[in-house]
């Protein structure tokens, strides 16, 4: 079998001495590099360790691919044309990953906004030694916390708020229950759901059924002091609603890994936003994510030299 691998964590020796072991027959590109710049027999590709943006750049180089293998772990980001050129190929993705880094960033945003900890940064670099008891800091323990998502994301995020005794509903496309959730519900179910909540954490993938989800209606349905969490996808909540929901303070906070436009543009009104955390879609980017990405590489790679199914298997018309 011919593993074609254009990775950008570096692979190590041992590490590509383990796929051989698995019986692969490995050719390593840097991702700038074409596949037909790095071997004559690029057309007799099977297997490859690629992202989708690789693809796209070199459509069609590598016309007997059966399974790739990508880090990505939305599928809006991915074009049609390398689906539409590589219709024989099974993808498989990254979900499964990010689950740990994502959630820790969620509830850390969170505990970051209740407790105001911008505020006492500011005075810390004023060299101010002030509290009057004017600024209220918030609490997590025993709030009601609603993850729009129940996958992989939403359910470690669920897991790690259970952990300060909320109580956790998760929303998905048919209100069915989910693993590690107090309840569930639907999108129709949102102005109903809302008013209860005290923390909003986004981790849905973006799709056709959640594009705009959190529209300026949806959002007019939250509770006073609602913390605001988005570490998924943009385009799912209305910016300028938040913005104006920040500014008048019925948002308590909000932080975002994801926006609308990407990278942010640096005369965006939202950079000077007050109470708004800003991340520049890193979030779930951590010193663990590699590992757990090396080991589903071993994995899936594993899997597919025995002629089982991998895990993570994108299914395109579903939209992750």
């Amino acid at each position: 079998m011919k593993l074609f691998v254009a990775d950008n964590y570096n692979l190590t020796q041992q590490e590509l001495d383990e796929f051989r072991a698995m019986g692969y027959e490995i050719t390593v590109a840097r991702p700038d590099q074409a596949p037909s710049e790095v071997c004559e027999n690029h057309e007799e590709m099977e297997v490859a360790l690629c992202e989708h943006f690789y693809l796209k750049a070199h459509l069609g180089e590598m016309p007997n691919l059966r399974m790739v293998q990508m880090t990505v772990a939305g599928l809006d980001l991915m074009p049609a044309v390398v689906f539409e050129t590589y219709p024989n190929t099974k993808f498989y993705s990254g979900s499964g990953t990010y689950g740990v880094s994502l959630a820790e960033w969620s509830v850390g945003e969170t505990l970051q906004i209740l407790r105001q900890s911008a505020l006492f940064e500011g005075y810390q670099r004023e060299h101010q030694w002030k509290w009057d008891g004017s600024e209220q800091t918030g609490e997590l323990w025993g709030k009601t916390v609603l993850v729009l998502g129940t996958g992989d994301i939403g359910r470690a995020c669920a897991r790690r708020y259970k952990a300060f005794d909320c109580t956790v509903i998760g929303l998905n496309t048919d209100g069915r229950p989910a693993q590690d959730f107090d309840g569930s519900c639907t999108r129709d179910d949102l102005p109903h759901v809302l008013p209860l909540c005290d923390v909003v954490c986004v981790a849905i993938p973006r799709t056709d059924k959640t594009l705009h989800m959190l529209d300026a209606a949806a959002m007019s349905c939250m509770k006073q002091g609602t913390v605001l969490v988005v570490n998924s996808r943009g385009r799912i909540v209305d910016e300028d609603k938040m913005c104006q929901m920040l500014d008048s303070g019925h948002l308590r906070g909000a932080a975002l890994d994801c926006f609308d436009t990407e990278p942010l543009p640096a005369d965006s009104p939202l950079w000077e936003q007050k109470n708004l955390i800003i991340y520049p879609h890193c979030g779930g980017v951590t010193m663990g994510l590699r590992e757990r990405y090396i080991e589903r590489y071993k994995s899936n790679l594993a899997l597919y030299a025995q002629g089982k199914q991998p895990v993570g298997l994108i299914h395109y018309e579903r939209g992750y």
